[in-house]
C-alpha cells in the first residue's frame, strides 16, 4: 500500500494562537522557520498581543523583576521572589555597551518589556530590550551637559511611538524635552510646571507623573505624552502631619506612598480610576517601614 502524504496545516488563527502562548526566546529561534512565521512574529499588532497576555499570565510565567544596583543591571523571576524562600535564579544582565558596566548606572523607566536606562557617567541614554537584547541609544540632547536632570519614558499610543523625556535644571526652573524613537530626535516644550526637586517620572495611561514638594503642599504634575502637554492629577486626602511622599505606579493604579515624619509610618493610597479625586482609597497604613531602597521595575519576558 502506498504511504499516503499528510497534510496536517493548521489554520494561520490557530497558528497564531499557539504563537501568542510561547515565551520570547522560543519566538525569536521561530522567527526562523519560514517567512511567514517571521512577518507574523515581526508584526507590532502580535508584538503588543503578546505582551499583553504574558503580562496578564496569573501564574507570572513570563515575568521577571528588574532592578539596578549602583552599576548593574540584576534580573530574576517574579515568581521566585513571590513564592520562594530564596532567590536562585537572579542574574546579571548582559551589557550593551560592549565594554566594563560604568560606574554609575539607573533605570529610568520600564514600558512593554523594554527598559530605559541613564548611564550617568557620560548622561548616555538608552532603550533595552532585555529579551532580545536589542539596543537603541539616544541622540545626545544640545541640554547634555545641564547639572543635574530627571528623566522619564514612557509610550504614545497616539503615534505609536516610544518617547523619553528630560527634565533639566535651569535655575529657578526646570526645562522640559522629548525624544521620540521613531523621529530620533529632541525637541523643546517648554518649562516644567513646578520649580520643587524632582525624581524620574512614573508612566501610566499614556502619561508621566512627577509628585512635587511634600503630600500636604505638593503636587501631582502629568505630562501627556500624546499631547505634550502639561496637567496635574488631584491628591487624596492625606491625614494630618507634615510627610514625604513617594509616587509610584501599582498594575492600574497610580500610587502615592506618604511617609509621615511624626508618627513613623507609611500610608499606601491607590487611585483606582485614573483622573477621578474620589476613586482615592488608602490601601494600608505601615508602622516604621524600611522601604527606600533600589528602584524596581516589573517587565515581562
Amino acid at each position: 500500500m502506498a504511504e499516503q502524504k499528510s497534510n496536517a496545516s493548521f489554520p494561520p488563527d490557530i497558528i497564531r494562537e499557539i504563537l501568542l502562548k510561547l515565551p520570547v526566546e522560543s519566538l525569536l529561534r521561530c522567527k526562523s522557520v519560514c517567512k511567514e512565521w517571521y512577518s507574523l512574529i515581526s508584526d507590532q499588532h502580535f508584538i503588543k498581543s503578546h505582551y499583553s497576555l504574558s503580562s496578564t499570565n496569573i501564574n507570572y510565567a513570563h515575568h521577571r523583576l528588574i532592578c539596578n544596583t549602583r552599576s548593574n543591571l540584576i534580573s530574576c523571576p517574579l515568581y521566585d521572589v513571590l513564592f520562594n524562600e530564596y532567590v536562585n535564579n537572579a542574574i546579571q544582565l548582559e551589557n550593551p555597551l560592549q565594554r566594563t558596566w560604568p560606574r554609575r548606572v539607573r533605570i529610568v523607566g520600564s514600558c512593554n518589556g523594554l527598559v530605559c536606562i541613564l548611564v550617568e557617567d557620560n548622561n548616555t541614554l538608552f532603550i533595552y530590550n532585555p529579551s532580545t537584547r536589542i539596543t537603541n541609544f539616544l541622540l545626545g540632547s544640545k541640554k547634555g551637559a545641564v547639572s543635574f536632570s530627571v528623566h522619564g519614558f514612557g509610550y504614545d499610543e497616539m503615534t505609536h511611538d516610544y518617547k523619553v523625556v528630560k527634565l533639566y535644571q535651569t535655575w529657578p526652573c526646570w526645562g522640559t524635552m522629548i525624544y521620540s524613537l521613531k523621529a530620533r530626535s529632541w525637541k523643546e516644550i517648554g518649562l516644567f510646571p513646578c520649580p520643587d526637586h524632582l525624581s524620574d517620572g512614573k508612566f501610566l495611561n499614556g502619561a508621566l507623573h512627577w509628585a512635587t514638594g511634600d503630600g500636604q503642599s505638593g503636587n501631582i504634575v502629568s505630562l501627556d505624552l500624546g499631547k505634550e502637554t502639561y496637567g496635574e492629577v488631584l491628591q487624596p486626602e492625606y491625614d494630618e502631619g507634615s510627610g514625604y511622599f513617594e509616587l509610584e505606579v501599582s498594575g492600574e493604579w497610580l500610587c502615592v506612598l506618604c511617609d509621615y515624619y511624626e508618627n513613623r509610618a507609611v500610608d499606601v493610597w491607590v487611585m483606582k480610576v485614573y483622573g477621578v479625586k474620589d476613586s482615592w482609597t488608602k490601601l494600608a497604613s505601615i508602622r516604621h517601614p524600611n522601604i527606600w531602597g533600589a528602584q524596581i521595575f516589573l517587565a515581562s519576558f
